[in-house]
């Protein structure tokens, strides 16, 4: 099985020396306009231009970024997909997560052996499972309708009401299987990252992205508060997690964890050592929080950013 994995990015970030992982810039188009971080020193822009490929060339929705996030990364792959070498099976990550594959951590002499986003752990993996996705995790609020709803000073709470209505017109027959898990469950794997199966991955391309232009069209990129431009992206976000919901039940399935290189997330060596002292009590949820804690310190110790 052939594996691409794709980090997605719109700043510098760290480099893979894997041929099997590419980093890619959302949002290459617009890259000079302000994004969530700010705007973008001369120096940032050239990093970009000469280290990683443009979701800006052939069909594209490069200039939708500001909006939808690293979406616009994901429809550049599946709308150019035989550029990237016609893969079995494709993956994303981003600038700041990158999957875990290791069941137990082993320092090598790369990060990318350590983190098991090798070659061939990726094809044994790829030759089990259809789907490898983050864990699903518990959320704060009752449900995930709720907790997305409150992002984007409530915004997001306008616009999945108006993504539902869509869905109701274009999928009669997932609304409501998507009502239900929307309302009900209050678990999901997040972050848009995922590795699918060639077929699986055109099917949630073809099934998400309608709604998303649907979107766009009925509430206007004018109609935007300050802090709620990325609306779409958090409901995108919201979207694949129930689309992954529903096929990991059809497909074989895997979760793994995430590291998470974000500052704010990155564990403090208090953190780290409460973390190793209740994990052995912990039950299997919780252990796998902490687990990830203490993987971020080591990781973060050994490799940095």
């Amino acid at each position: 099985m052939t594996v691409k994995i794709f980090n997605i990015t719109h700043k510098p970030c760290r480099l893979f020396g894997s041929d099997d992982i590419v980093t890619i810039n959302a949002g290459r188009s617009v890259a000079n306009s302000r994004s969530k971080d700010g705007n973008l020193a001369q120096s940032d822009l050239e990093w970009l231009e000469k280290n990683t490929l443009s979701d800006a060339t052939g069909d594209n929705i490069s200039e939708f970024n500001r909006y939808c996030n690293e979406m616009t990364a994901i429809y550049w792959v599946w709308k150019n997909y035989d550029k990237v070498g016609n893969p079995d099976f494709v993956g994303f990550m981003h600038y700041r997560r990158h999957f875990i594959l290791m069941d137990k951590l082993k320092f090598q002499d790369s990060y990318e052996k350590t983190l098991g986003l090798t070659k061939e752990n990726l094809e044994r993996l790829t030759e089990q499972y259809d789907l490898i996705t983050p864990p699903f995790v518990q959320i704060k609020k009752s449900c995930i309708s709720q907790n997305f709803g409150t992002l984007g000073k409530n915004k997001v709470r306008e616009v999945i009401g108006i993504a539902l209505d869509i869905i109701k017109v274009r999928y009669p027959s997932d609304y409501e299987k998507v009502v239900s898990i929307l309302q009900g469950h209050n678990t999901g794997s997040f972050y848009n990252m995922f590795i699918m199966k060639k077929e699986l991955f055109f099917e949630y391309c073809e099934w998400i992205f309608p709604i998303l232009f649907d979107l766009d069209k009925k509430l206007g990129r004018d109609n935007y508060g300050d802090g709620q431009e990325r609306s779409i992206g958090w409901t995108a976000e919201m979207l694949t997690s129930i689309f992954i919901y529903i096929k990991s039940k059809d497909f074989s399935h895997k979760e793994v964890l995430v590291f998470n290189q974000d500052p704010s997330c990155s564990c403090t060596l208090k953190n780290f050592i409460i973390a190793c002292l209740k994990l052995p009590f912990a039950k299997e949820k919780k252990r796998q929080k902490y687990k990830g804690r203490i993987y971020n310190y080591i990781l973060q110790e050994r490799y940095g950013n």
